[in-house]
């Protein structure tokens, strides 16, 4: 049930970008953001925080936030909360298209019963994000988060504004574990 969720989400990424594919195109995307949203991976949800703020035309600091619940746990609740903090790098190839890259800190931390468990690593990002008008917006990144258990992961996703700083946003992921992922929530920028 959730992979075809998760095609219909991606179908839908498409969709906008061919339905949008005639429309001039708008400025550079915006890295001035903070998004609040719903959180699905694999067994475990929640709501996560993220944000980023550029410092200059090529220069831009990053963090996140979010705190998860193991679901499918039936005898004891198994917390998860993730922060993510570091720097960006991009570069305009487009009047409306960005090519970026990220270097964080990542801290993870997982409680549960008696067990409680803290690691610490980084994660490495390639991402393109393009304006394909001026209120849609298309992404996609490849991170490799380098902790004890490291892993590949791709995400494709969308931002659909409503006004000049508020909308709304959906991505889908995988990893090279076979887990899904995916996110939907608000997005205001500034």
């Amino acid at each position: 049930m959730k992979g075809n969720f998760l095609n219909k989400l991606v179908g839908a990424v498409v969709g906008v970008a061919a339905l949008s594919s005639g429309v001039a195109f708008a400025e550079s995307p915006s890295f001035n953001r903070i998004e609040l949203g719903y959180m699905d991976n694999e067994n475990f949800t929640g709501y996560g925080l993220d944000m980023s703020v550029e410092l200059s035309d090529n220069f831009y600091i990053t963090g996140a936030y979010s705190d998860m619940t193991d679901d499918e746990s039936v005898s004891i609740d198994v917390d998860a909360s993730i922060l993510e903090a570091g720097v960006g790098a991009k570069y305009n190839f487009t009047d409306s298209s960005v090519v970026y890259s990220e270097l964080k800190y990542l801290d993870v931390e997982v409680e549960g019963g008696a067990f409680r468990d803290s690691e610490y690593g980084s994660i490495l990002s390639l991402g393109v994000r393009s304006m394909v008008t001026g209120s849609t917006e298309l992404f996609g990144e490849v991170s490799h988060n380098n902790i004890s258990n490291t892993s590949t992961s791709v995400v494709l996703g969308a931002r659909q504004y409503f006004t000049d700083n508020l909308g709304v946003f959906a991505k889908v992921g995988r990893d090279d574990f076979d887990s899904d992922m995916y996110s939907v929530g608000v997005s205001v920028r500034f």
